[in-house]
């Protein structure tokens, strides 16, 4: 039976040294001990994810594998712009990933950075980034009638 890796899940805020390098929490790191992908947003939401080789390679059989890259250009070029804007970091003996200028810059990371679990990946905020979507969804889903979630769900 083949073993399964745990679900990243929680939620903490974490620093970013002067060099941009991020300690990984200890409950994450053994998932990024070889090597870990940094991705942007699906959508274009205000954060980028990090995925470890496992999990990545899994998104990509699910996701990407089955697009016509050589007879549906629009799918190769989704594709070419996703593997375009990615990178790949190998974690050092202390658990630091250096995160991209590119995300640093973008989602304003100097400082702060709260590193939310969802599922198969974590995702990096600016912390007020972070509240401000919490936010929103509490009050899209109270104007739908729908219950709230506690701040602990998944994010």
């Amino acid at each position: 039976m083949p073993m399964h890796r745990p679900y990243l899940t929680g939620r903490v805020d974490h620093v970013l040294d002067e060099k941009g390098r991020l300690t990984l929490p200890a409950a994450f790191r053994e998932s990024f001990e070889a090597e870990a992908y940094f991705v942007p947003s699906s959508h274009g939401e205000p954060y980028v994810r990090l995925y470890d080789l496992e999990s990545w390679r899994a998104f990509d059989a699910k996701y990407l594998e089955s697009l016509d890259e050589v007879g549906d250009r629009e799918a190769d070029d989704q594709i070419g712009d996703l593997y375009e804007s990615m990178y790949r970091v190998v974690p050092d003996k202390q658990g630091r990933v250096l995160v991209p200028q590119e995300f640093v810059a973008t989602l304003g990371l100097e400082g702060r950075v709260r590193i939310t679990g969802h599922r198969d990946h974590l995702r990096l905020w600016h912390p007020s980034a972070h509240d401000r979507h919490r936010a929103a969804r509490a009050a899209q889903r109270s104007a739908a009638g729908e219950p709230l979630r506690g701040a602990q769900d998944a994010s």
